[in-house]
């Protein structure tokens, strides 16, 4: 399957955390302590909504442009990342891993 990415914008709130927002599903947001943090919660966060999107077959917005994000950067004052989502294979179409094959 090929890797789909969604950008991220990622500010400093006023109380000194991290806050992650992605554009493209602004109902997926993320909060914490670091950076790293935010950007892996966001990650996880996208993942499951693009899993529930597609089991409800609904379709997957359009990606933000990189210049967009990038524009959407300078107004938040924030970075831009760029966010894997991870899909997890079914049972069925999974490769065989060494253990399953123990004994």
């Amino acid at each position: 399957m090929e890797a789909i990415y969604y950008g991220a914008w990622v500010a400093r709130a006023s109380n000194g955390t991290f806050v992650a927002e992605l554009p493209d599903f602004p109902e997926v947001t993320a909060s914490g302590e670091s950076i790293a943090r935010v950007v892996a919660l966001a990650s996880v966060r996208l993942s499951a909504r693009v899993a529930s999107m597609r089991q409800d077959g609904k379709p997957l917005p359009a990606a933000t442009s990189v210049s967009d994000l990038l524009d959407g950067c300078i107004e938040r004052r924030a970075v831009g990342h760029f966010l894997e989502v991870r899909e997890r294979l079914s049972s069925s179409l999974r490769q065989p891993t060494t253990n399953d094959h123990a004994g």
